[in-house]
């Protein structure tokens, strides 16, 4: 199923590589998840702790006919944050759902979590087949600085382990680095920033190395609603493009 997937993508070889997240944030930082306060992004982080409702649009690569969809809600209460999301991959050919629970717990600036994924691929008009996997993370956020520690997608073959770094440069801009490893790709460093341009506008963006690409986003926010937009490179193909939709409470 995972070949089809590619086949419909017209990818090969180490030139590619696939997110886990298709959020517009993950799009723009490609899955820093420490530099996002996106309720989608739980979907990659374990230890995510924004709450509120999210869906998005992603085209990966500019690709005409394929889109992913998705949509996304969290809430907390006390030390426990629960969030529960779906992305729709539909082309006329295949498709695949990505129903998750994510659940974590937090004290003193320790987060705990765990993610459920039951994914689901389908051929055309042929039975689909279900696969189930998890993620396990670990965070710990202490006034300027930040640390996160996660192990994605185990007991698939997309499974990735990443540890990431984050620091508030100023009151309004943060940076991030993380090393990615991954069983089917190369390993690579990704580095991030986000900056608060004013109370309602927000610009991200990202690089990462092996295969060498760069993300961007800008949110706008008015009150708490908000409407993001991002592109990620390819140094083979076009461009991906996200937009999301979020409401936070």
């Amino acid at each position: 199923m995972k070949q089809a997937l590619i086949l419909i993508l017209f990818l090969s070889g180490s030139a590619f590589v696939f997110a886990l997240g298709f959020s517009a944030s993950a799009n723009a930082l490609g899955g820093l998840s420490l530099l996002s306060d996106s309720v989608a992004d739980a979907n990659i982080s374990p230890v995510s702790l924004a709450t509120g409702l999210n869906s998005y649009y992603y085209r990966p690569f500019n690709t005409p006919g394929i889109a992913i969809y998705g949509i996304n809600s969290a809430i907390s209460r006390k030390f426990l944050h629960i969030a529960l999301g779906n992305s729709y991959l539909y082309h006329k050919d295949y498709t695949r759902h990505n129903p998750y629970l994510n659940i974590n717990v937090q004290y003193s600036g320790l987060c705990l979590g765990g993610t459920g994924h039951l994914l689901y691929d389908s051929i055309q008009d042929r039975d689909g087949e279900y696969e189930y996997c998890y993620d396990l993370g670990m965070a710990y956020r202490l006034d300027r600085y930040a640390a996160e520690l996660k192990a994605l997608r185990i007991g698939s073959e997309d499974k990735q382990y990443s540890f990431s770094l984050r620091h508030s440069l100023t009151q309004d801009v943060n940076a991030a680095l993380a090393y990615v490893m991954q069983d089917e790709f190369a390993d690579y460093l990704l580095a991030g920033i986000k900056t608060d341009i004013s109370d309602h506008i927000s610009l991200t963006a990202s690089w990462q190395n092996k295969p060498s690409r760069f993300g961007s986003g800008l949110t706008v926010g008015l009150d708490r609603l908000s409407i993001s937009y991002s592109i990620r490179t390819h140094p083979e193909l076009n461009y991906s493009h996200a937009f999301g939709l979020e409401l936070a409470w």
